[in-house]
């Protein structure tokens, strides 16, 4: 998955949040149209979203005989050295990576909010946050017992980006229901006949 930060650049970046807001609206306008097709849809989505992220994130991290449980909980350990000197001996390009490394677990879990507030209509926002947020948790622990490192500071980022994606699905369903109701036709009133 770090590859990807090969990549993270103002215009990737930029391009990739608008394709994601353009695709979340067109899922929120979907359901309003033909709420059981997008419903389908957006599970079929998530569920291979969530299998492409658990691919990508859980790749070589198969526990090993031997390995310790490691989780760093304090957070921005990545730009602390040992002796607490924070950025004491990183090299610019050192920050830049972890720079990109936390905007990609951020941009990774944002698809995931807004899918699972598509995909499970009766959930509560909060509810659709707490699954994304499980699941980043799961994640990071199941690296810590495996040969890698769990991160706290990848929690929070994957948590970021879950809470922005779980807001922009609710605001594009907020505005689209908005939209109807202003252009649907008043009922008990026939239109004028020419």
């Amino acid at each position: 998955m770090w590859h990807i930060i090969l990549y993270l650049t103002p215009v990737t970046v930029s391009l990739t949040l608008i394709g994601l807001i353009t695709a979340v609206a067109a899922g929120a306008w979907w359901r309003s149209h033909a709420p059981t097709s997008a419903l389908i849809a957006a599970r079929v989505l998530l569920a291979a979203w969530v299998a492409l992220v658990l691919v990508a994130t859980l790749e070589g991290s198969a526990p090993a005989s031997g390995s310790q449980f490691h989780f760093e909980m304090t957070p921005g350990q990545g730009a602390w050295e040992p002796n607490g000197h924070i950025g004491a001996e990183l090299h610019p390009e050192e920050r830049d990576m972890i720079l990109h490394l936390q905007i990609a677990n951020t941009l990774m879990t944002l698809p995931a909010g807004s899918l699972t507030v598509l995909a499970f209509p009766r959930w509560s926002r909060l509810r659709a946050l707490s699954a994304c947020w499980g699941l980043c948790l799961a994640i990071e622990l199941a690296q810590a017992t495996g040969d890698r490192v769990g991160d706290i500071d990848d929690v929070l980022c994957n948590s970021l980006g879950a809470l922005a994606g779980v807001g922009l699905a609710h605001v594009c369903l907020h505005l689209t229901r908005h939209h109807r109701a202003r252009h649907r036709a008043p009922r008990g009133h026939a239109p004028p006949r020419t």
